[in-house]
């Protein structure tokens, strides 16, 4: 376990050893994440990155990394999320988007994640989802988008969550 809090890094200390199982970056200066950014850390089963002044992640930031359970980007600056930012997480069961300023989710946002138990969208700037948006998420068991500017939802705007027993909405 590496922990490298509040050390105000503006980049992915680049001698952290491959082996590591969890890696904490909380309260730094970092803004972007690149391709293949944690490339070599293949072992990470949790990554924390909450409280930095992430704006922007590249579309394979996140790749090389398949054995990710838990996932924290809370309290950043993240407008826009690619397609397949999340596409190769096959294993993630907690994922924390909340506090941030997503403007929308893409289409195909969690395609995949069927492991996903958890996902916190709380306190973004979402006004509504795409259809069917969570569809593969069939093991979803906690989903919270409180605290957005949510008006309406569609007729499907749940489906394929089979499992869910917690849902947020308020203050939208």
């Amino acid at each position: 376990m590496v922990y490298c809090d509040s050390h105000a890094f503006r980049d992915t200390p680049w001698n952290i050893s491959g082996g590591s199982q969890g890696l904490s970056l909380h309260y730094n200066s970092i803004q972007k994440f690149k391709s293949n950014q944690f490339w070599g850390l293949n072992q990470l089963i949790w990554l924390y990155l909450g409280h930095n002044y992430i704006r922007y992640v590249e579309e394979d930031a996140f790749q090389g990394i398949r054995r990710l359970k838990e996932l924290t980007l809370s309290s950043n600056k993240i407008t826009h999320l690619h397609n397949k930012t999340f596409h190769l997480g096959p294993n993630l069961c907690n994922l924390d988007l909340s506090y941030n300023e997503l403007q929308m989710l893409q289409s195909e946002q969690f395609k995949g994640l069927r492991k996903l138990l958890f996902l916190h969208l709380r306190s973004n700037s979402l006004k509504t989802g795409p259809v069917r948006v969570f569809q593969d998420c069939r093991n979803l068991d906690f989903l919270d988008l409180g605290y957005n500017h949510v008006r309406s939802l569609s007729r499907n705007a749940f489906a394929g969550l089979l499992q869910l027993t917690e849902l947020h909405l308020e203050h939208n």
